[in-house]
């Protein structure tokens, strides 16, 4: 097949598509028609100088509840000294800015940003779908976030570039250019991802208020282990929650009704609010 990057035009048998959550690949080959559309992420980005996190090197999420933004992350740069923060949020009618603002100002983080300085900023736009179960068509592979529905992680995007690679490297030395020669790729894709990991559901912090929020997490009474797989955080985070059930049924059984909820929805009905605000680019 012939392949260009907009200047130069190259011939190969196969080709492993990364690109990323916007897959341009995943969208000319025509997956994304055939894919459930779930939202479109905003993202704004801000990269400061004088935070003081509680860990300097680590990746924090902080998550709000459904009266601001779905979410802060914050990281380390390549630059000693420097943070990267991103605030996001499915609707277009959340104030990124001002979300921003109100989240670093919160009594539990203000301590972190007292001497902060923004040095630039910067923003994406992100359309999330359902994963896509066979990533193969017409000898692309597709990789990472190009077949998934954030966030495969870091460690997952590691391990799903060096599958694929291996993949297309043993297809060719024994002669199988074609959809046989990358089957272990696929079938590690369909075993350990595709059935492994549940992504029918939204973000539970979207039924809370804030301040349920900031309650329900004041219970949790160890400190959970770092981890940068999600879903690892995800399996932590519901250990704990079965941990403080008793005490919540006590003191706010209407905080219960509301995850019970949540967790009855279907799918579809978890992804509609987003589906409303998006725009898809099938």
């Amino acid at each position: 097949m012939a392949v260009g990057d907009g200047r130069n035009t190259y011939e190969s048998t196969f080709v492993i598509a990364a690109d990323g959550l916007n897959s341009k690949a995943a969208q000319r080959l025509g997956f994304n028609k055939e894919r459930e559309f779930r939202g479109t992420l905003r993202c704004m980005f801000r990269y400061v100088t004088g935070a003081e996190p509680p860990a300097s090197d680590a990746l924090i999420h902080i998550m709000g509840g459904k009266e601001g933004p779905a979410l802060l992350g914050m990281c380390c740069t390549h630059r000693e000294g420097e943070y990267w923060i991103a605030v996001d949020d499915f609707s277009y009618e959340a104030d990124l800015k001002e979300g921003f603002e109100s989240i670093v100002k919160r009594p539990a983080f203000a301590p972190w940003f007292r001497k902060m300085k923004t040095t630039g900023m910067a923003a994406c736009v992100g359309n999330l779908y359902s994963p896509i179960a066979e990533p193969f068509r017409d000898n692309v592979l597709l990789a990472g976030d190009a077949a998934f529905s954030p966030q495969i992680s870091i460690n997952g995007g590691i391990i799903c570039g060096w599958k694929a690679a291996n993949a297309v490297v043993l297809a060719l030395l024994e002669g199988r250019r074609d959809r046989e020669g990358v089957g272990n790729y696929l079938n590690w894709w369909k075993k350990d991802i595709i059935d492994r990991h549940s992504l029918t559901g939204g973000n539970f912090m979207e039924s809370l208020d804030d301040s349920e929020a900031d309650y329900l997490f004041s219970l949790f009474r160890r400190t959970l282990p770092a981890t940068l797989d999600p879903f690892t955080a995800g399996k932590y985070i519901q250990e704990e929650m079965a941990a403080i059930m008793p005490v919540l049924k006590a003191e706010r059984p209407a905080i219960i009704q509301k995850l019970q909820a949540f967790q009855s929805q279907s799918g579809d009905e978890m992804y509609a609010r987003r589906r409303k605000f998006g725009f898809p680019n099938a």
